[in-house]
């Protein structure tokens, strides 16, 4: 029958045998398109559909879609982008395929091939119904269903398709392309843009930065000059560039702008915001002579009180630690008991922890071992007897110089030795502080007796 090309016998014994490939090659031969689709809908297998259609969307467009749009449940969107790719030959296959996508995307069985598809079909042939479609999902990038690259550089191809390339451009967070864009077309369009920009709470591009808040006002500065240049250098209008300051919410000012102006220009329009710079710049000169005056006053009390712990002959310690200077203000605390640091002796470390010498040297003295304990009291009570050998100098008892010069020096060793026992590391941020973790809060007799307490 093959080699006779009887089909008509062929097609009978292949009905009767079920074999839907060989009757599906046979009216693909006859070029009976809609008695193949008839046998197609027939099956429950979807692979007939995906094999097919790339040829019978091309002679049935309208009867293939409202068949898939049947089996919309069974069929996957993705597979049939082959056959849809070839829907732009004639309107009616332009059709068709519109009439498929629509209804796939309103339910929300999409995937972004298919989203991207029908961005291309849009730009190509209803180009007035791109911006609606690409606005109706947002401007949050990471929620959008369609490629924004891919988008962007559909509608970039052309001209009429400007605004979406500027909405695109404001989801892709590229506001300075979009400010630019934009001007090209409306100036309300490039405010919008700008506008935009504050909203965006997306600054992932400045997590890197300590400045954060300063680079994003900064980029907004930018963004709006660019459409106060254009308004003072193109439209040469004065008063909407100073109505622009207030819409810019204060991301511009009026000393941003006044170089764009021409030499002559009115003065007049310039009063309001001239004297509102004027107020700022005068507050802000307020609140630094303000610094400036607790400075000095913080300056005068660090001088008085140094001078009168002198006169007290009370060390004034000061440490300094790997060539870096700790400076300690009026106002500091012990971080150990929480009164002002400069009551009594203390330590200072580079960590911005300060410490009295007799809070230190407690809390030092229960993490120290017995060897240590016991070693650390006969060089206290050897501190001891010679600051009162020397008290007792001072108040006129005989001591020959060389011998106070002696007891002086030995002083001096006794207390860096004193020092470098509890002031090896801070007690809050050390070593030692980390070894603390696994001690319990109580011994044995106060845990006792804080049970029973409770």
């Amino acid at each position: 029958m093959i080699s006779h090309a009887d089909f008509d016998s062929q097609l009978f014994l292949a009905r009767k045998l079920k074999d839907v490939k060989t009757t599906l090659d046979i009216y693909f031969l006859q070029m009976k398109y809609e008695e193949a689709l008839e046998i197609i809908a027939l099956q429950s297998n979807p692979e007939y559909f995906y094999k097919y259609s790339p040829i019978l969307i091309e002679h049935v467009p309208i009867e293939l879609v409202n068949l898939w749009i049947e089996r919309e449940k069974y069929l996957s969107p993705e597979k049939l982008l082959p056959a849809l790719y070839r829907c732009q030959q004639n309107p009616k296959m332009v059709a068709a395929a519109f009439q498929y996508l629509k209804k796939i995307i309103q339910g929300s069985n999409a995937s972004k091939p298919v989203h991207n598809f029908m961005i291309t079909l849009l730009s190509r042939y209803k180009t007035e119904e791109l911006l609606t479609y690409l606005t109706g999902f947002g401007y949050d990038k990471s929620k959008v269903p369609y490629d924004v690259e891919y988008a962007l550089r559909i509608c970039l191809e052309k001209e009429e398709l400007k605004q979406c390339s500027v909405f695109l451009y404001c989801i892709d967070g590229l506001y300075d392309e979009a400010v630019s864009l934009a001007l090209t077309i409306d100036v309300d369009l490039a405010k919008e843009c700008a506008k935009r920009m504050k909203d965006d709470r997306d600054d992932s591009i400045y997590e890197f930065f300590e400045q954060k808040q300063d680079l994003a006002l900064e980029a907004r500065r930018n963004v709006w000059l660019k459409i106060a240049r254009h308004i003072i250098e193109v439209q040469k209008d004065v008063v909407a560039c100073i109505d622009l300051l207030k819409e810019s919410d204060d991301a511009l000012k009026i000393q941003d702008v006044l170089p764009f102006f021409p030499d002559f220009a009115s003065i007049r329009h310039f009063k309001e915001p001239l004297c509102k710079c004027l107020r700022e710049h005068s507050g802000k000169i307020k609140v630094i002579q303000r610094q400036m005056k607790e400075a000095t006053e913080t300056a005068q009390q660090v001088r008085m009180m140094s001078e009168k712990l002198k006169k007290k002959l009370v060390p004034f310690v000061i440490v300094h630690l790997c060539k870096r200077l700790v400076i300690i203000r009026g106002s500091d605390h012990c971080s150990l008991c929480d009164s002002l640091v400069m009551d009594r002796p203390f330590y200072a470390f580079n960590c911005k922890h300060f410490f009295h010498r007799d809070c230190i040297e407690k809390e030092s003295i229960a993490s120290f071992s017995k060897e240590e304990t016991s070693e650390y009291r006969i060089l206290r009570d050897k501190e001891k007897l010679l600051q009162k050998m020397l008290d007792d100098a001072g108040k006129g008892m005989s001591q020959p110089l060389k011998k106070q010069r002696e007891i002086r020096e030995d002083l001096a060793k006794i207390r860096l030795k004193l020092s470098d026992m509890i002031t090896g590391e801070c007690l809050l941020c050390g070593v030692a502080m980390i070894k603390s973790v696994g001690t319990a809060f109580y011994s044995a007799e106060e845990y006792s007796d804080e049970l029973s307490r409770w």
